[in-house]
This record gives C-alpha cells, sequence and structure tokens, in this order.
C-alpha cells in the first residue's frame, strides 16, 4: 500500500504541469473524449500500482511467502488498486481546482500520517484508544487489513467484502470530485 500510494500521490502534478505549459487547453480544443483526458491518468495510475503490486508480491513469493489462494492476491491487488484511484483522484481534482504544485504536495502530505495511524506498521491493539477509533475511518487501515485478511490462511470473506465496498465507494466519490473539477477547469479555460 506504501509503495502504491507514495508512488500514485503525486498524479495530480501532470494536470499542473500540463496547465503551466498550456498542454492541457490544448487538449480542450481537439475532439479528444473529455473522458479520456481524465479517465488515461486513473487508468495510467491503475497500471502502474498493478505492476508494483505483482512484482513485490512476486518477490515475496520468491523470497518464501506462501499465499493461501489466487483470489486472496487479486484481492489484495484489488485492494491497492482502489485506494490508488481515490488517492490519485482527489491529487487530481486539488490540482485542477488550485492550479498549482503545493495542492499536489497537499495530497502526498497526508499519506505518511494516515499511514501511521493504521494497522500498516503495527497492530491496531497497540494503539491508543482514540487512535484505533481514527484508524477504523481511515482508508489506508482498510486497505492494509483487506489484504492482510484476503492474503491469510482464514480470511473472514464478510469483513473483506464490508471494506472493498467501502473502499470502491470512497474511489467513486473522489472520481467524480476528479471529474468534476475538470469540468470547472474546462468551464474556465
Amino acid at each position: 500500500m506504501m509503495t502504491a500510494l507514495f508512488s500514485n500521490g503525486w498524479s495530480g502534478m501532470v494536470y499542473v504541469i500540463d496547465m503551466e505549459r498550456g498542454v492541457l487547453n490544448r487538449f480542450l480544443v481537439t475532439p479528444a473524449s473529455r473522458g479520456a483526458l481524465i479517465g488515461g491518468e486513473l487508468v495510467y495510475s491503475a497500471m502502474l500500482t498493478a505492476l508494483q503490486s505483482f512484482v513485490i508480491l512476486g518477490r515475496g513469493w520468491l523470497s518464501g511467502a506462501m499465499f493461501p489462494s489466487v483470489l486472496g492476491v487479486i484481492l489484495c491487488v484489488l485492494s491497492a488498486l482502489l485506494l490508488v484511484t481515490a488517492f490519485a483522484s482527489l491529487s487530481n481534482a486539488l490540482a485542477l481546482v488550485l492550479h498549482t504544485q503545493q495542492s499536489v504536495i497537499a495530497t502526498s502530505f497526508l499519506v505518511l500520517p494516515l499511514a501511521f495511524v493504521s494497522a500498516t506498521f503495527m497492530p491496531l491493539q497497540l494503539l491508543p484508544a482514540w487512535l484505533r477509533a481514527v484508524a477504523t475511518y481511515n482508508p489506508i487501515n482498510w486497505a492494509v487489513l483487506v489484504s492482510r485478511q484476503a492474503l491469510g490462511p482464514h480470511p473472514e470473506w464478510s469483513y473483506v467484502e464490508l471494506h472493498l465496498a467501502l473502499l470502491a465507494g470512497l474511489a467513486i466519490v473522489c472520481a467524480s470530485l476528479s471529474t468534476r473539477a475538470f469540468r470547472a477547469y474546462q468551464r474556465s479555460v
């Protein structure tokens, strides 16, 4: 999850650079699909994350890690894809609304604190009660725990399904924010 987030938290930087250079404005006068202009970056982020995830999981397998099922591996990668879609969409939306590199950095600034308030580095039982409560609503925690459950020997499928649904809902909300930000940028040009 950390690799996926750190490499894709900067997704909006592409739009900032394209706006600064006038490339995005040139794309807007072409017959290119508007959905492709915003969706293409998300597809790129998802493909990059899938490749990174399979490389990391493959390296783990070569090092001796045992994965009980292919379904668990697929669900692990799916949780990373949903998480990245949400964060990349948020980064894109901030870039399109604020037009600055600092806005993209703000998205990346969220990643590390959210990672520390999750089960990424330590079991939730070791966190104080108030941090455990915060972790309950932390999407990074959802993805980490879904991956651990899916890759464990006896997954609790209802837990996996619920948190995958929450991640999918978050990804949809963030993608719609990104789409709205793109439309607002398009109207302002």
